[in-house]
């Protein structure tokens, strides 16, 4: 008597499930990887930097300028006014006009950019359009960003004055 062998669809063997089971995770895994990305861009890169081969070198330039300047300054945050007062070496004459970042701590959304006139020899004015967080950081520059200042990067806005110095960003 012959036995014969007791074969089941394929769709009944375990095997068959568990391979593409596998398969499956990848795919689903693979297309929350792609909406994770696609909604999440990623963060406009500030700072002074240069392409080198394949990666961003920090060039330092704008700094420098503003140290061979002798650029330096305070700044004053009253609600949403602001006021800035620049000493230098008197080199060059001070632009007409500047403006000062507010790069948020978090997110770049939350950034803001107001442009401050000159209201004396070296003392610039302006308002901000809303509410300015506490822990940002504020980056002063010239239209042509050749120079910037900075406050230290975790400095309270909302303190009073604040230094302003060629700081690397």
């Amino acid at each position: 008597m012959e036995s014969s062998p007791n074969h089941f669809p394929w769709y009944k063997e375990v095997w068959v499930w568990f391979f593409l089971g596998i398969l499956g995770m990848g795919i689903i895994a693979g297309s929350a990887m792609f909406v994770i990305g696609m909604s999440n861009p990623p963060e406009m890169v500030v700072g002074d930097y240069a392409r080198f081969a394949r990666g961003l070198v920090d060039t330092n330039e704008r700094a420098s300028r503003a140290q061979a300047l002798g650029l330096e300054g305070q700044l004053v945050i009253d609600d949403q006014a602001i006021l800035i007062e620049l000493q230098h070496n008197h080199l060059e004459p001070l632009p007409r006009t500047v403006l000062i970042l507010f790069q948020h701590p978090a997110t770049s959304e939350q950034d803001m950019t107001v442009r401050l006139e000159k209201i004396g020899e070296a003392t610039y004015q302006g308002m901000a359009s809303g509410p300015i967080h506490p822990r940002s950081r504020a980056i002063v520059y010239d239209l042509a960003q050749t120079w910037w200042l900075s406050t230290p990067e975790y400095a309270q806005l909302d303190l009073g004055t604040l230094g302003l110095f060629p700081h690397r960003l």
